[in-house]
């Protein structure tokens, strides 16, 4: 089987224009700027020599160490304010809720327990005016037997 024969695309030329038909001019040079001299500090002995220390590179100071004792949740003049009044009625308004709450559920019960009680006396009338009650007899000897039943209501 001889192998498939390949592609040959013929390129056509295309008239080339330039991306951008406008003259590009590049920006004009700019003194280079010489690097802040370093400054030393002061020197250190380092294998066997002595070399300098720069600026940037002595050694920090350490800082002062910070308080780290607990402080307390609320700032001494809200805890003055509170003790004043202020959370003595919100205590009130609070109490007042609860106790509303508390005298809502008790209406409740006495509403609630009334149907109850209708609802349990109507069930009990309902199941005593009906009452079935089924008897089966079977008498089974040798191979033949009888069944006997007997249905009370």
């Amino acid at each position: 089987m001889p192998l498939p024969e390949p592609v040959r695309r013929t390129v056509t030329p295309t008239a080339v224009t330039p991306a951008r038909p406008y003259d590009i001019t590049p920006a004009p040079p700019r003194p280079v700027a010489p690097a802040a001299a370093r400054r030393i500090v002061g020197y250190q002995p380092y294998g066997g020599a002595m070399v300098p220390v720069y600026e940037v590179q002595q050694p920090t100071v350490p800082t002062a160490p910070r308080d780290l004792t607990p402080q307390p949740l609320l700032d001494p003049q809200a805890q003055r304010l509170l003790a004043g009044g202020l959370g003595a009625g919100a205590a009130g308004a609070g109490l007042g809720y609860g106790v509303g709450q508390i005298l809502g559920a008790v209406a409740g019960l006495g509403t609630g327990g009334l149907l109850a009680l209708v609802l349990l006396i109507a069930a009990a009338r309902w199941t005593t005016g009906a009452r079935t009650h089924v008897t089966v007899h079977q008498h089974a000897h040798g191979l033949f037997g009888r069944n006997h039943h007997t249905y009370h209501r």
